[in-house]
């Protein structure tokens, strides 16, 4: 990220990082930072959908989760899909 702050692909990796050590915010802030940098950018509008609803954020979770359902990546697609479906929308 310190080569390049704006390439979403970056944010979007530094947030599974995070997620990963368990700091759900810094996560959501970095996933936030990628579907801001490109909101096309399908893996990161599921994934920030994913976590907002694993915070109990239903309404954040469904606005990325409908984007990411709209979207050209197949696997987005689908997960976004299925947690909406979960999430009783």
């Amino acid at each position: 990220m310190e080569a390049d702050a704006g390439a979403a692909e970056a944010h979007e990796l530094w947030g599974d990082l995070l997620e990963a050590k368990g700091d759900l915010d810094g996560a959501a802030r970095e996933l936030q930072a990628a579907v801001r940098l490109r909101p096309d950018f399908w893996r990161a509008q599921y994934e920030l959908g994913a976590m907002l609803a694993e915070k109990g954020d239903t309404p954040g979770a469904l606005e990325h989760l409908k984007i990411a359902a709209q979207g050209a990546d197949g696997e987005a697609k689908a997960a976004a899909l299925q947690l909406m479906q979960r999430l009783g929308r």
